[in-house]
């Protein structure tokens, strides 16, 4: 069983391979199957993330640069995983595909945008380093007989700059130094690591011995004279004094050798003069300990990251310096690492605009490798290409065998080991044409009479296309039942043979009811039964628990749905069944939601499967609105029991469909004494209805709401050429009825519905101040809802200078603050720019103008950073379809709130 990594689990493993602390195991295992919560999940990422730029010791720019390239990257690999299934292949099988398909190519190219974007800020992250190889990554030349490591070809960079200074000689000539002492530990310990063949301990190592403090002497670095007429001769001298060749050179600065040897010749324009000297005083300058320290770390992380992909790639017992590709699997991919690289590098020279760097650079791609092995960097699949990989994949994995060697998939070697492994490639793509047109040829035949379609599936031999036409969802439901039974047929091993039980389990289960046998109920028994034998702990262990669970509840199993819905998300935790998982995850938080109404503690498991990744975007459905969609998906479409089976309804839906309009229908008769009436008749289902409800709605919380929407309605704007209509008052009835209802019932009025919202908050985000002085004595003053806003937030929220006076009559505590900024409604009311409800509420409680936000900044430092930034400001809060002050009301606020700290 293989599952396509995560990118929790790929931060992990780079964290290990820099050398850095790692987490407790529980706690990897729990950021790994994205078992915190939400803000500790996000928590815990940025930690690591920051450790390891900080490990990397990143400027800021480089830090932002980063986390964009980190984000674009993980939102592809999560997309991709999301397309994919890996079937029966073995996680060696999948390893070598998405490195292959994805992780180099992709790694190649934003490493290369990323060197250039350093190049034009003058900060190359290579700087000193010789010009001619990948220092961070093994060197392998395919005519070569060893691979060069990444800690030796560092260490040789750094021995060469430091010069002639063997142990003897430093502990001989300048023993009682304090700095001949310090060179002469790090000589010994570099000598140490470059003999062995040792990786540098940890971090911490590199950071002991390479400290800002640390007084090397760098006598290989070349020194560049303050005089113009003086440094080309230096140079010279430098490089003939070194052993130099114009052959060697080339290989530590980007000149051709023979340019070199002109200039060495002194046979050479200027301008090359020029070009050579400072290529030389930056390759060969004296590093600061931070770039020691950097590149140390770097090719510390690329070879452990190299050596633990060779075992897991190669097995266990193989060298590190093998050089034979056909063993060491990582070989190959060095070289597409630099092939893409590298072409990258040439596209930023071919055109003025992106569009035509990335068209010339697809250009030099060869046709099988633009649908094929490098399909996920194709500029022109750009939106779109993990969609295309993700099924690329699937066939690839559907077809594999767990114990089949690993395909070649990167040319390499001579001419005639690149052309195998290219007419292999072809091969493969002509095969999988062939077998779309008979997919197609299958879907046109899926309109003819069952005979004809019967014949044309019986002609088929491959049950990979016959399985194209089972789960085609746009093909009619006996159709797909015909290729189903065609897949049994074909079926030649256990693993297929699950397959077809599968698809035909997704017709009869997944189908809308009208569309099921008589028998279909037995059927599924029936395929569950043989499922549950062929393929109990196999690659289709989830869509199994899956089907059963629906199975289940549709003999009102609710319990036992529950429970297989969580060993079936279980088991996509190491297996990848494409899109299944979010949709498991949702079948269980309804099915959840639906037994025992929203409970965060015990279904957060489920929600965090159904949001997009802490490091993707902070924008998403909270827990209490993603609860009442899925108890409504639960309701209307994933609950069909079969016939004969009793079916239940809602906790609460019919009693609230039915009371809701009997109550509307007797408000809109405007008889509040025939109202009250019906009220105390149905007094017991209607004080606690708001605890059979998922919304957690008791009456008072229903009559806002929808008193809310109507005027909503009322106030929506018209479309041009129409006529507004007269302003009406389409809730005076309502505001009536609830007025007789909160003095029949006062205790509503403390009611909070699923997201912790008061009748107060509603009535004042509305702006609604008859409302809010009716709620105001007979409510919570100080309630918070779930992101930490009280009625004071909601009043200024709302724009109303009166619900904002109603609500600090009753003395609230100014000092709550929201969830996630911290913002006091001091705070908020600076940010709507509402001049009236600032000097309100400082006048009233000016002992809080000092309190910060999440941010600390205090209101009036947030009014300030709002001025200055006013039409960004303005923009933003327009995108929000929220009202903002004018410029005149932030200046105003700044002067108000400044005179008030004075």
């Amino acid at each position: 069983m293989a599952r396509i990594p995560s990118p929790e689990q790929m931060l992990i493993e780079a964290l290990q391979s820099l050398g850095l602390d790692r987490p407790p195991t529980k706690h990897i295992d729990q950021f790994t199957e994205l078992g915190f919560p939400l803000p500790r999940q996000k928590a815990f990422l940025e930690e690591l993330v920051e450790n390891i730029f900080s490990a990397l010791e990143m400027d800021e720019q480089a830090r932002k640069d980063a986390w964009s390239n980190l984000r674009e990257w993980c939102t592809f690999d999560v997309a991709t995983a999301a397309h994919t299934w890996t079937h029966g292949a073995s996680q060696r099988q999948v390893l070598w595909h998405l490195l292959a398909y994805a992780w180099v190519p992709g790694l190649a190219r934003r490493l290369a945008f990323w060197s250039l974007a350093g190049a034009r800020r003058g900060v190359p992250f290579d700087a000193g380093m010789p010009g001619g190889a990948f220092w961070f990554l093994p060197d392998w030349n395919p005519s070569g007989e060893t691979v060069r490591l990444p800690m030796e070809g560092v260490l040789a960079w750094l021995l060469d700059l430091l010069g002639d200074q063997s142990l003897e000689h430093v502990a001989g000539a300048l023993q009682r130094e304090q700095a001949a002492r310090k060179n002469m530990h790090a000589l010994r310990t570099l000598q140490g690591w470059r003999l062995e063949g040792r990786l540098p301990q940890s971090a911490k190592v590199i950071d002991e011995l390479f400290h800002d403090d640390a007084a090397l002497d760098f006598l290989g670095s070349f020194d560049l004279p303050p005089k113009d007429e003086e440094q080309l001769g230096a140079a010279i001298a430098f490089v003939r004094r070194k052993g130099l060749t114009p052959e060697l050179l080339e290989h530590e600065i980007p000149i051709r050798a023979t340019r070199l040897q002109a200039i060495l010749e002194g046979g050479a324009p200027a301008e090359d003069n020029h070009a050579f000297v400072l290529a030389l005083a930056i390759r060969y300058a004296a590093p600061s300990m931070r770039s020691v320290r950097q590149r140390l770390r770097v090719a510390r992380m690329s070879q452990d990251a190299y050596r633990r992909l060779q075992a897991a790639l190669c097995g266990p017992g193989m060298a590190p310096g093998c050089a034979e590709p056909s063993q060491n699997r990582v070989l190959p991919l060095l070289a597409l690492f630099q092939t893409v690289y590298n072409l990258t590098i040439q596209s930023f020279g071919q055109g003025e605009t992106d569009e035509e760097r990335d068209a010339w650079f697809e250009s030099k791609i060869a046709p099988w490798d633009r649908a094929d092995l490098l399909l996920s960097i194709m500029p022109s699949a750009r939106g779109f290409g993990y969609r295309m990989l993700g099924a690329r994949l699937t066939r690839r994995f559907m077809a594999l065998g767990a114990d089949e060697s690993l395909p070649d998939l990167v040319p390499f070697g001579d001419e005639d080991q690149a052309s195998a492994t290219v007419l292999a490639r072809i091969r493969m793509l002509e095969a999988e044409a062939d077998e779309n047109a008979r997919i197609d040829r299958l879907r046109l035949a899926a309109s003819l009479p069952p005979p004809a379609l019967g014949q044309a599936l019986d002609a088929e031999r491959s049950y990979l296309v016959v399985s194209q036409i089972a789960v085609d969802g746009a093909l009619s439901a006996h159709a797909r039942l015909l290729a189903a039974a065609r897949m049994h047929a074909l079926a030649g091993s256990p693993t297929q043979r699950a397959g077809a039980q599968v698809a035909e389990l997704a017709l009869l289960a997944d189908g809308p009811v009208p569309a099921r046998s008589e028998d279909a109920q037995a059927r599924i028994d029936s395929l569950l039964r043989e499922l549950g034998v062929t393929d109990t702990q196999g690659p289709f262990r989830a869509p199994f628990l899956r089907f059963r669970a629906r199975h289940r509840l549709a003999l009102n199993d609710f319990e036992g749905a529950a429970n297989d819905l969580r060993e079936a998300l279980q088991a996509c935790l190491s297996h990848n069944h494409g899109p299944l998982r979010e949709e498991i995850a949702k079948e269980g938080l309804a099915t959840e939601v639906a037994m025992r109404g929203w409970v965060r503690k015990t279904q957060d498991f489920w929600y965090r499967h159904l949001v997009p990744p802490t490091w993707m975007t902070d924008a998403r459905p909270s827990f209490e609105d993603m609860a009442v969609g899925c108890d409504d998906f639960f309701w209307a479409q994933l609950y069909q029991p079969y016939e004969g089976t009793e079916a239940r309804t809602g906790q609460a839906t019919t009693v609230l469909k039915d009371l809701l309009a009997e109550s509307v229908a007797l408000i809109q008769g405007a008889d509040m004494h025939r109202l009250g009436s019906w009220l105390l008749q149905h007094e017991k289902q209607l004080r606690n209805l708001g605890m059979k409800d998922v919304r957690k709605d008791n009456l008072l919380l229903l009559w806002m709401k929808l008193l809310s929407n109507m005027e909503r309605i009322v106030r929506r704007p018209v479309s041009l050429g129409a006529l507004r209509p007269a302003r009406a008052a389409p809730g005076t009835a309502m505001r009536r009825a609830i007025g007789v209802l909160v003095e029949l019932w006062p205790e509503q009025a403390k009611a909070v519905d699923f997201k912790q919202q008061t009748p107060l908050m509603i009535a004042a985000d509305d702006g609604d101040a008859g409302l809010a002085a009716l709620l105001a004595s007979r409510s919570d003053i100080d309630a918070q809802d779930y992101l930490g806003r009280t009625a004071l937030h909601a009043a200024v929220t709302g724009g109303s200078v009166r619900c904002v006076g109603i609500v600090l009559d009753r003395n609230p505590d100014v000092s709550k603050v929201t969830v996630d900024e911290g913002q006091t409604a001091l705070h908020t009311a600076v940010r709507f720019g509402n001049l009236k409800a600032v000097s309100l509420i400082a006048d009233a409680f000016p002992c809080r103008l000092d309190t910060r936000n999440h941010a600390g900044k205090t209101p009036l430092e947030t009014a300030r950073a709002l001025l200055a930034d006013y039409d960004g400001w303005r923009e933003f809060m327009r995108r929000q379809n929220r009202r903002s002050g004018s410029m005149e009301d932030f200046q105003a606020i700044v002067s108000r709130l400044d005179a008030l700290s004075a």
